[in-house]
């Protein structure tokens, strides 16, 4: 087997940093000829960003070296031995506790593809101009679909979409989904690994479309990238697109792990030649099924004719009847396209324990811009940043108080005036709560204030613990959250 890659990760349009790693080895020595890894971090800027690094690096040293000859078992072993190595780090570095990390592994051995994951990165396949997932979502949403509590679409825009059920990093042992078949890949097939920066914005209707376009697969994870930014830009995108240029396989095979009602198809085997056994049952299920709806219509047709009821001006509506010919069932079901409204994406802990709610619909997610205009107001730093705060709740866009991060600053209006005197200030007001950010300036007239430092701090219900009681901050002064 041939195949060719390009992958590319950004940090997205809202966040100041890239939480997301992304790694592969081509042409390796070993059984394991290439091996993709696509890895989302959580815990914060600094926390997530090594959580995922460690991923990428310890999974390819290990396919590097001597791995586990059966490639299921060698995927296991990684991604386990990987989650160790991260909880490790978080235990011996308190700054570092709570981070963790999704992932996605690919790897080519023997002409077959394997593959494993832990949380809501994906790995798709398009084959003969159709996408399917391979993967199926470790979060809560993906519960509630399972259990037929919300549709898929409904699973894009549902407030707690990014809480995840399983992820590494988090406790000592991970349960990690391992594919148990193998992957049989023809020519031009395509796979996709991607982190939630991109399917959680955009439709896989539209991944599939870009994936068809007859571009080059460089141009294509491009054209991802620019539709997720285009669609809000949210969260950190990264996009890992393998092509197939030569295979022994003239037919593809997979488990395809689309949602029930994305698709009704389970494992899947798509030929590249048209003509078959199975094409030729296929049409004379065809005409059959068209035999017994035109009968249908016929009986129809026929007793309209030569029933006529006496009561004429009655007018009745009689609700369709989808059995025809003694018991044959016709039904057409058409799935409408994902919402691709943008959302915020952000991360639980692993093994979290939710009660499940009655499916309620999703309220609509909208981003609260910076006001232009600052509020005139006279509100202590601990004010100021619950009023934040209390935006932030309002709009919808957090369902929980964790991860909290504030900064207050306050910047002289008039610069020229002496440091003494009274002035009149822009106080600017930034919070971050579950990595959604909040800015929001207010105006006031006080004696003259030094900057305060960018502050962060953990989750908690309080909006300050340590500020001055009039506001009165002073230089150095850091403002804690417990």
């Amino acid at each position: 087997m041939k195949l060719k890659h390009y992958s590319k990760s950004v940090v997205g349009s809202v966040r100041v940093a890239n939480e997301d790693c992304i790694d592969s080895v081509i042409n390796n020595s070993n059984a394991y000829s290439n091996v993709f890894v696509v890895c989302d971090g959580m815990g914060g800027h600094v926390g997530g960003a090594k959580a995922s690094e460690i991923a990428t690096k310890n999974i390819i040293e290990y396919f590097s070296r001597e791995p586990d000859s059966v490639p299921q078992n060698a995927l296991r072993a990684a991604i386990e031995f990987t989650n160790i190595q991260i909880y490790g780090t978080a235990q011996v570095n308190p700054e570092l506790n709570g981070m963790g990390t999704t992932c996605t592994v690919l790897v080519e051995n023997g002409g077959l593809i394997y593959i494993a994951h832990v949380g809501d990165s994906r790995i798709y396949i398009c084959s003969d101009n159709k996408l399917y997932r391979l993967t199926k979502d470790h979060s809560y949403v993906q519960g509630l679909v399972d259990a037929g509590e919300i549709t898929d679409a409904q699973m894009e825009t549902h407030p707690r979409k990014n809480e995840l059920t399983r992820a590494l990093g988090i406790s000592e042992e991970v349960k990690v989904e391992v594919a148990s078949q193998p992957i049989f890949a023809k020519k031009g097939d395509k796979f996709l690994l991607c982190t939630d920066g991109l399917c959680g914005l955009i439709s896989d209707k539209l991944i599939a479309s870009t994936l068809n376009s007859g571009i080059e697969i460089d141009a294509m994870v491009h054209e991802l990238i620019s539709l997720a930014e285009k669609a809000g830009g949210h969260d950190n995108i990264s996009v890992d697109i393998v092509e197939i240029i030569q295979s022994e396989h003239s037919n593809t095979k997979f488990e395809n792990k689309n949602n029930e009602n994305y698709s009704s198809l389970k494992t899947q085997e798509l030929n590249s030649t048209p003509k078959n056994k199975n094409s030729a049952k296929n049409k004379a299920l065809l005409v059959v099924l068209l035999l017994v709806v035109f009968l249908g219509l016929s009986t129809g047709i026929f007793k309209t004719f030569y029933h006529k009821e006496d009561n004429t001006n009655k007018k009745t509506k009689t609700p369709p009847d989808t059995k025809v010919n003694n018991g044959v069932d016709v039904k057409i079901t058409i799935d409408d396209d994902k919402d691709e409204t943008p959302t915020t994406p952000t991360k639980e802990d692993e093994g979290s324990k939710f009660p499940t709610p009655a499916p309620t619909p999703a309220p609509t997610r909208t981003r609260t811009p910076v006001s232009t205009q600052p509020q005139t107001s006279n509100l202590t730093d601990k004010e100021k940043v619950e009023e934040v705060i209390k935006k932030l709740k309002t709009s919808g866009r957090i369902s929980k108080n964790e991860g909290l991060g504030c900064s207050i600053e306050y910047d002289p209006i008039d610069k020229k005036q002496p440091a003494d005197n009274d002035q009149t200030y822009k106080v600017k007001v930034k919070v971050s709560l579950n990595k959604v950010v909040e800015k929001t300036s207010f105006k006031e007239k006080v004696k003259a204030k030094p900057k305060l430092t960018s502050t962060n701090g953990t989750a908690a219900e309080a909006a300050v613990k340590q500020a001055s009681s009039e506001g009165q901050a002073q230089k150095k002064d850091t403002v804690k959250v417990k």
